[in-house]
């Protein structure tokens, strides 16, 4: 032992660094060992976001293209790891089938390797050859308290394939398998309540959000004012806005860009609704329009569609409203109600406000609070939100709130 103020040798530090290291090693090994992969659920038809991973397998070597076929910064020669970037990016990819340069060469074409993207469920099994590639596919988690990369190798006719499977997975609490110990006394635990996960055809779908318990609701969230029904394995029917599957999904904001939709078709149903012709437009990092430079919402890359003409389009430039006793849609900031005014007017409420009502906010605040003069529905202390949904913004078409209004309707929130 050495004195109290007297320096360890050097050679003395170094190993007690060096065992330091070795130790967290152990520990992220560990940790890593004693940890669950989540369940996952089958990448749904209508395309999805949130955490996800891949399966590949050499026994599934065809599927179906998306249609429309992706052209846009497509990875040339990718490995597989490049093609499962960028099919992440894109909410309708399923998956892909990788083919190697070798196995390119063997079907007569180049030494290139190659990607072909595929729709959700689309994939189909075969006997792998020396012409055949690999069936990588893509599935979803409905929640990731931990995400790891883990490196892979899959086996192929012309030897395997080394690439990283993200991986989301129930963390362990320490060195040691949890079930060995016990919590801590008097810890509080919060926990949120959990999501209703309904399954209808092997996708799961959340209620309230994609799937809704009566006509009416998924009818109000309904670009058209319609909605069809889907039906559990129990024969409980829930609604799906949208007259046609193929057509469903709500509007959502991103970012200040609205609106946006998941599937191209219901971006152009959205604007034949409005008046428009018909088109759509991708939008996001990797588009032709190339904005914005990236998503705040994961994977920051993917691809969204938004109407080219018809209901109005926010580009970057779209504010949330918010409810408050009742009253809705409301904004902190004069700029920003007159910007989302049709008449670039608006309209104060609060204390001493323009329109003198309501005399306090349930809040304790004497402040104003802003709503758009025009071209939006208006609730005046009648708002409800557990019908409505104060934060969620969606297409409300007038046409469904006064029969005699003239066809093609304008767009409302």
């Amino acid at each position: 032992m050495w004195a109290l103020g007297v320096a360890a040798p050097r050679f003395v530090r170094r190993s007690t660094l060096h065992a330091a290291a070795l130790l967290w090693a152990s520990a992220r090994w560990q940790a890593s060992a004693n940890s669950l992969e989540l369940p996952t659920t089958a990448w749904p038809h209508e395309g999805a976001h949130g955490p996800h991973t891949y399966l590949a397998s050499n026994a599934t070597i065809t599927c179906t293209s998306l249609d429309p076929y992706p052209t846009v910064s497509v990875p040339w020669d990718p490995t597989v790891d490049e093609a499962r970037v960028y099919c992440s990016s894109i909410p309708l990819c399923g998956g892909f089938v990788y083919t190697t340069g070798t196995a390119s060469v063997a079907a007569g074409g180049a030494n290139l390797a190659k990607a072909k993207y595929c729709q959700a469920q689309s994939f189909g099994s075969g006997t792998a050859s020396s012409k055949t590639g690999v069936g990588v596919v893509r599935s979803k988690y409905n929640s990731c308290p931990l995400q790891v990369m883990l490196p892979v190798k899959t086996t192929i006719f012309h030897g395997s394939l080394s690439w990283k499977r993200p991986l989301c997975v129930s963390p362990s609490r320490g060195l040691s398998s949890s079930r060995d110990r016990p919590p801590p006394p008097n810890r509080q635990r919060q926990r949120s309540r959990p999501k209703k996960i309904v399954t209808v055809s092997g996708v799961d779908y959340e209620v309230g959000k994609e799937v809704y318990r009566t006509v009416s609701e998924a009818k109000y969230r309904s670009i058209d004012g319609q909605a069809h029904v889907m039906q559990t394995v129990e024969g409980v029917d829930y609604y799906m806005p949208g007259a046609a599957h193929s057509t469903s999904g709500p509007a959502i904001q991103l970012d200040g860009y609205f609106p946006l939709f998941v599937r191209e078709a219901a971006a152009q149903w959205a604007s034949q609704v409005g008046g428009g012709n018909g088109l759509a437009m991708q939008v996001g990092p990797f588009t032709t329009y190339g904005k914005p430079k990236k998503w705040s919402l994961s994977p920051t890359t993917q691809v969204y569609y938004m109407p080219v003409d018809g209901p109005t389009l926010y580009f970057g430039t779209y504010v949330v409203p918010f409810a408050l006793d009742g009253y809705y849609p409301l904004y902190n900031q004069q700029s920003d109600a007159e910007h989302m005014s049709t008449d670039g007017a608006a309209l104060s409420f609060g204390p001493e406000s323009s329109e003198g009502h309501p005399a306090w906010w349930t809040t304790g605040q004497r402040i104003l609070y802003y709503m758009p003069n025009n071209g939006h529905t208006q609730y005046f202390g009648n708002y409800a939100p557990e019908e409505k949904g104060p934060y969620e913004t969606i297409l409300l078409s007038t046409a469904r709130q006064n029969t005699s209004t003239a066809w093609p309707p304008t767009f409302s929130f």
